[in-house]
């Protein structure tokens, strides 16, 4: 059974009240992001080399080529020292992984074109849509299952708004 089509105000709402329960605060994150540069800081010189910056790439899932390990550190490098600070790692990780408004009311103007039947949700056959029709890479079946359920994170069997959102943060 689907849900009641929701209004925009609704969505925004909706989502917004999901992220803050599931935020914490600036202190907690920064805690967590500290503790993440820790387990990469190998030597605990307080440095993140390029060779401790690709390990963090690969662990967030990436396959970095030289090239993209040395972008990600000059990209990250405000001082130009050649290294990571933990200034450094903990900035970077607040432009990447927290979402603006803006960004939160883009992402639900691109929920609202790939919820085709407008129920609120996403199901694993408009996501399928979604991949097939607007994705870069060829995916099977297994491929979609895999994605889905990753992305299905309270297991529903659909995408809610929060859901999405969540999905974009680690782009």
């Amino acid at each position: 059974m689907s849900k009641p089509y929701q209004t925009d105000g609704q969505m925004i709402k909706k989502a917004i009240l999901i992220e803050k329960d599931k935020a914490l605060s600036k202190d907690e994150r920064d805690n967590e992001i500290k503790e993440i540069f820790a387990m990469f800081d190998k030597n605990g010189d307080g440095k993140l080399l390029n060779t401790e910056i690709e390990s963090f790439m690969i662990a967030i899932g990436q396959k970095p080529t030289k090239e993209e390990v040395d972008e990600l550190v000059t990209k990250m490098d405000a001082d130009k020292n050649g290294y990571i600070t933990i200034d450094e790692f903990l900035a970077y990780m607040d432009d990447t992984y927290v979402i603006s408004q803006d960004q939160i009311d883009e992402l639900i103007d691109a929920f609202k074109i790939f919820d085709i039947d407008n129920s609120g949700n996403i199901s694993k056959e408009e996501f399928k849509n979604i991949l097939t029709r607007y994705g870069k890479a060829e995916f099977s079946d297994e491929d979609i299952d895999d994605i889905f359920s990753m992305i299905d994170i309270d297991h529903d069997g659909t995408i809610n708004y929060a859901e999405f959102i969540n999905m974009w943060k680690y782009q």
